[in-house]
């Protein structure tokens, strides 16, 4: 039975943990719950890239696969995701708030000069 995306996935935890250490100019990192998982990286960003690497080769997830089960990312890094994200919700909906309070002014001036244009004309 040819195995699918979806079984890969299910090899995925939800949450891993990793201890990170530094040593001069490399990061080398482990993955706690999986024994014999180890990575090493110049800098963070190429460390998250080489930790989703080892869990992948870990749980022999094919290359084919890997865009599709997942991603893990540092939770620190996902929480100010997820604020910058509420930030920008919440600026557009005051950006809506302010733009349909705008509309409603234009509406009420454009009435306005409506019921003042039909009132002069029937002055004249």
């Amino acid at each position: 039975m040819a195995k699918t995306k979806e079984h890969y996935k299910s090899l995925l935890p939800d949450r891993l943990t990793v201890e990170i250490h530094k040593e001069k100019d490399e990061i080398w990192a482990k993955v706690i719950e999986f024994p014999n998982c180890y990575t090493q990286a110049n800098g963070f960003l190429e460390l998250v890239d080489m930790l989703n690497d080892s869990i992948y080769t870990y749980l022999s997830i094919p290359k084919k696969y890997q865009k599709e089960v997942g991603y893990y990312i540092p939770q620190e890094v996902m929480e100010e995701i997820h604020r910058q994200q509420a930030q920008n919700l919440y600026r557009k909906i005051i950006e809506n708030v302010r733009m349909n309070e705008q509309k409603k002014k234009k509406v009420e001036i454009f009435r306005l000069q409506k019921s003042w244009e039909k009132t002069s004309q029937k002055w004249f």
